[in-house]
């Protein structure tokens, strides 16, 4: 069986997920509104592809020599014994962390087995736990069914960027969409940055999708507002 995944991210109206791109106002407080969120969801562990990752790494890679072939099983660190983790997909195995957690979190490194061993040398030298799932490309439905086997991650929050979230739709691995979309109030701006209306022109929340409940968050300045929009499909393969 697999975890049951919830999609966890942020975006403007249309659909700008990089935040440095946004207004500063509104930065820190989506930040402390997403983070109340992150923890109010209890994921297990939280998911992000390479890129989003790679935000974390701290100071210049260190390459190890690996001096020995390492099987292609799941190994765990002595420090991640239990989670939330902070888990990774690294296809091209890339990623230098010189860190085994991120906010206490233990760092599990998701790879395909064509990975170097001197790959491998390195997450062991710096505490990092890592699953196979897939010879040459990785396969998500065999990633997700071996973290919540080794792991024992049963609600599993995925948080981007981009990619990996186009990768996990396209092969139907969501099981719950829980996005907040921000939206500018002012009517100079742009039409589709505009709050929808109802009938009686009354002003509606603003919403990134269309889902069967939907639940107004605080405003973030007097310009701007946040909205999140939570499905309320459940999975027949996992529970909630």
């Amino acid at each position: 069986m697999k975890p049951y995944v919830i999609l966890h991210m942020g975006s403007s109206i249309d659909g700008r997920i990089v935040t440095s791109q946004w207004p500063k106002e509104m930065t820190a407080a989506f930040t402390a509104i997403y983070e109340r969120l992150h923890q109010q969801m209890r994921g297990d562990a939280w998911i992000v592809g390479r890129v989003t990752m790679a935000e974390f790494a701290e100071g210049d890679p260190r390459p190890v020599e690996a001096g020995e072939v390492f099987p292609r099983t799941t190994w765990k660190a002595p420090g991640a014994g239990k989670g939330p983790y902070a888990v990774a997909v690294d296809q091209g195995a890339r990623l230098h962390m010189n860190i085994d957690t991120i906010n206490g979190d233990p760092i599990v490194m998701i790879l395909p087995e064509t990975v170097p061993d001197n790959q491998l040398a390195e997450l062991r030298r710096d505490g990092i736990s890592y699953l196979f799932a897939g010879r040459h490309e990785i396969d998500l439905a065999l990633a997700l069914e071996r973290i919540r086997a080794d792991f024992g991650t049963d609600r599993l929050l995925l948080e981007g960027g981009g990619g990996i979230n186009g990768s996990f739709r396209r092969a139907h691995r969501r099981d719950q969409p829980a996005d907040p979309a921000c939206c500018r109030r002012q009517r100079e701006h742009a039409d589709d940055l505009r709050p929808r209306r109802r009938a009686g022109n009354e002003p509606a929340a603003c919403f990134g999708r269309a889902t069967p409940r939907r639940r107004r968050l605080p405003a973030l300045s007097s310009r701007i507002t946040l909205a999140a929009a939570i499905s309320t499909t459940q999975s027949t393969s996992a529970r909630p």
